[in-house]
């Protein structure tokens, strides 16, 4: 609501007289009546001039559900920002208002929207309908009024924050509230919810409404009478939501209220981004152990501070031990890998679950299982890295000069130069030369293939480039 400033109050009064007599004669006054306006909303005056018109009968509903019998409330129709009708209920057509709105040829099938003001709280309010203008055009009977009412209630969809990632194939409790949260006028009738979710892997729903009815759906379903409900004005329900998800990785979850059949304009509607982490359990009741001290090493060389970031120790595939940053302890990472006797000796392997990435990554470490070994410190951690490997090209000197026009033979090498993990997908090599002529490039790859171009091209098909390439 938006409250205006009053002007000086004054009143304003109408007065129909007999023109042939002498107007101002008391006795040459048809009809008269005087309005009590003691703020006007600035901007209301209409358009004057304007080519075409429709006309709109309405009564005006307060919040309260009564409607209006006040001939100083006004209601103001606006195509853009400008005033293009007002209107004022009227005592002697038993309150109607009948309100004619104005446009320009060029404004066909612009919309429409509405505002009142209301006399007794001096306020403008803005009002939930809006119009379409056409020529011409009757909304509304004295018999069966267009309703004009102040904006609908503000529904909302909230739960618990969902920062902690949850985890894969794992049931994960939700309590979803849905509620009011702005009070209004006219609730919403047949309504029902949609529930979606979009993400790397499947998500399954299960719920139970107030009724005790089940309802169960994979990645977009219904939840609530299939027929609708009418929704009160003062709405608040908590439903607990049951959701598991197939795989790793970054899901959407959108909650959607809308009634039926406008399920395309829901009037409420949240969507929530959920982390899914891999479930790396380690198999319980194993008899030995050893422990790492660690810090995680990103791809661009800084170490990990993410309290959701997890580093996982397997022999054989099977998980030994998770753990992550402890931000109590300078985000080190105190892992413990179990293994059984007979495992004393093998060769432990690591993961890590990049919470910002939602994504697993092979790490570049491997270590031997040993019993009670301490590796690393809090003083000198282990180092756990993703970090990519480094290549570089190399060739022999080249001779000086090179005659013009005659083929000159030059090796070219691409090689790892630094160790890493996680090597590149989808690589073309491109070479290009810059000087005072042409240069014809020609070069044939493993496969046989020969490549010729002149200045710059490409050599080789896309292909996988390997860690220790």
């Amino acid at each position: 609501m938006v409250a205006t400033t009053p002007f000086t109050a004054q009143p304003i009064t109408f007065e129909l007289f007999d023109v042939t007599g002498d107007y101002g004669a008391e006795d040459d006054i048809i009809t008269s009546k005087t309005l009590e306006l003691d703020a006007i909303p600035e901007g209301w005056p209409p358009t004057p001039g304007l080519e075409n018109n429709m006309q709109i009968v309405a009564r005006l509903q307060y919040a309260t559900g009564d409607f209006s019998e006040n001939p100083n409330d006004m209601v103001a129709g606006f195509i853009g920002d400008e005033s293009r009708g007002v209107a004022s209920p009227d005592p002697e057509e038993d309150n109607l208002i009948f309100l004619t709105i104005g446009a320009d040829e060029h404004e066909e099938g612009d919309l429409i929207t509405f505002e009142a003001y209301l006399y007794e709280e001096s306020e403008v309010v803005t009002l939930h309908q809006t119009l379409t203008f056409e020529e011409l055009a009757q909304i509304g009977t004295p018999a069966d009024p267009f309703i004009f009412t102040e904006v609908r209630p503000t529904y909302a969809f909230s739960y618990p924050d969902l920062t902690e990632p949850l985890t894969e194939g794992e049931d994960a409790e939700i309590p979803v509230t849905f509620e009011t949260i702005e009070e209004g006028v006219m609730g919403y009738e047949e309504v029902r919810f949609s529930v979606e979710a979009e993400g790397p892997g499947d998500v399954t729903f299960t719920a139970t409404d107030s009724e005790g009815t089940e309802f169960t759906f994979t990645n977009s379903g219904y939840w609530g009478p299939e027929d609708g409900f009418d929704l009160p004005l003062d709405y608040e329900e908590t439903t607990d939501w049951t959701l598991n998800f197939s795989e790793v990785g970054a899901y959407t979850i959108t909650f959607n209220a809308f009634e039926i059949p406008d399920e395309a304009n829901p009037f409420a509607s949240d969507a929530a981004t959920v982390s899914v982490a891999p479930d790396w359990s380690p198999e319980p009741g194993l008899e030995n152990n050893m422990q790492i001290v660690a810090r995680l090493q990103y791809k661009d060389r800084e170490f990990s501070e993410n309290p959701f970031d997890m580093v996982a120790g397997f022999i054989g595939g099977e998980p030994r031990g998770v753990a992550s940053p402890d931000p109590e302890e300078d985000n080190l990472i105190f892992l413990t890998i179990g293994a059984d006797e007979h495992e004393e000796g093998e060769t432990i392997t690591f993961k890590a679950y990049l919470n910002d990435q939602d994504e697993v990554v092979e790490l570049h470490q491997t270590l031997v299982f040993e019993d009670l070994l301490q590796v690393g410190t809090p003083a000198d951690p282990f180092i756990f890295t993703e970090v990519r490997p480094i290549y570089a090209f190399s060739y022999p000197e080249i001779p000086d000069p090179i005659l013009e026009e005659e083929d000159a033979l030059i090796p070219v090498t691409f090689k790892t130069i630094e160790e890493g993990v996680m090597g590149y997908e989808d690589v073309r090599f491109y070479f290009e030369a810059d000087g005072p002529g042409d240069v014809t490039f020609t070069a044939t790859d493993s496969e046989g293939t020969e490549f010729t171009f002149t200045n710059n091209g490409y050599w080789g098909t896309r292909r996988r480039i390997r860690p220790s390439a």
